[in-house]
């Protein structure tokens, strides 16, 4: 009834149509890269993805494009405990225009006024209908033409917003709340007396004892990012000393408000405080 390639046509499609997901693997090279679809905001029509690379952190990408880290955030559903794993895909925004998340509280007419933009530009760009149901957390595109340069993974602008770890060892306790309090870096067990470096170059601005962090150095870097060392049991550097990336700056310890010898390592930019795993090279 049917020739042979048809035959073979008809038992393609069946198989296709009763197990999609298991067909598409089939059929889909590693390297496949999908369309983003078009969507109700603009973090979905006005991006395009992109493959994290080796050493990719979510604070270099958003400096690279010159965007807030929140924002790149909020577009990808992702928060201050997310890591970006190497081949992950991300939604970056395709055109250099401004983004803005909304805030509680805020209008989309509040949102025009603060950027000097056309209320009406807005709402189609983003394809609003309902301004008054704007939730916060929602990222808005303030038109703009401008697109972005497709930067290769390996450029050397992501890979130098990386910070390299300061200690290798476990982590036993993350960035966020917990029940004694919110903890404003990471801390990483080690043995006492093993060495601490430097996560990026920079200046020593502070070497000594401060309250709950016992031993500590702090290290001012480009970009008004600073980087903090506590509960060292041994200072190897003195204020004012210039270090290198690498460089052997403590020990660790438990001094201050500790249970056992470990490292408490914070990262602030323009003096607030962020989760230093979005910022260590992987």
């Amino acid at each position: 009834m049917f020739p042979k390639a048809g035959k073979l046509a008809l038992v393609l499609a069946l198989v296709i149509s009763l197990a999609p997901g298991r067909a598409q693997a089939w059929i889909t090279r590693d390297d496949f890269v999908p369309c983003v679809r078009s969507g109700t905001s603009a973090a979905d029509s006005e991006t395009r993805l992109h493959r994290v690379a080796r050493g990719e952190t979510l604070w270099g990408i958003a400096r690279n494009l010159g965007i807030d880290v929140e924002v790149l955030m909020a577009m990808n559903g992702l928060d201050d405990n997310s890591l970006l794993l190497e081949g992950q895909l991300i939604k970056i925004p395709y055109r250099q225009s401004r983004l803005h998340r909304v805030k509680t509280g805020e209008t989309v007419w509040k949102i025009a006024r603060m950027y000097q933009a056309d209320v009406n530009e807005i709402l189609n760009a983003n394809r609003i209908t309902r301004p008054e149901r704007l939730r916060a957390g929602t990222v808005l595109l303030i038109p703009g033409s401008k697109p972005y340069p497709v930067v290769a993974p390996t450029s050397r602008g992501f890979l130098t917003s990386a910070l390299s770890w300061p200690l290798v060892g476990t982590i036993t306790s993350k960035f966020g709340g917990r029940k004694s309090g919110f903890h404003h870096g990471v801390d990483i067990a080690a043995k006492k007396g093993t060495p601490i470096r430097a996560a990026d170059a920079g200046e020593v601005i502070f070497a000594g004892w401060k309250p709950v962090y016992g031993q500590t150095v702090i290290i001012k870097h480009p970009g008004n990012k600073t980087t903090l060392y506590g509960h060292a049991s041994k200072i190897k550097v003195k204020k004012g000393q210039k270090v290198r990336r690498g460089q052997v700056i403590a020990e660790v310890g438990s001094s201050g408000v500790s249970t056992g010898p470990h490292l408490h390592f914070e990262v602030r930019v323009d003096d607030e405080v962020k989760n230093p795993l979005l910022f260590l090279s992987r």
